[in-house]
């Protein structure tokens, strides 16, 4: 089962749902949020606090790819399915 990595989501890929992009682009420092998996059979696994808004992400130059910075909260004992 995954575990809520290391304070940082990267490779957030903001054309993929402008919904989801929009959402998340607007996070602030304090927001909570729900930590989802899609490689791991679509599951939210924990629960995080945005703890610096959005930003391009480091590992590349493309503008439609943002990182986020977090907090874990909790980690859930069992993932709960988005199915």
């Amino acid at each position: 089962m995954p575990y809520l990595p290391d304070r940082h989501w990267r490779n957030i890929y903001l054309k993929i749902c402008r919904d989801t992009a929009c959402r998340i682009s607007i996070m602030q420092r304090g927001d909570l949020a729900l930590f989802y998996h899609s490689r791991s059979g679509k599951n939210i696994f924990g629960i995080m606090q945005i703890s610096k808004p959005p930003y391009q992400d480091p590992t590349t130059k493309d503008i439609n790819w943002l990182a986020i910075d977090f907090e874990p909260v909790k980690t859930l004992e069992l993932p709960i399915s988005l199915k």
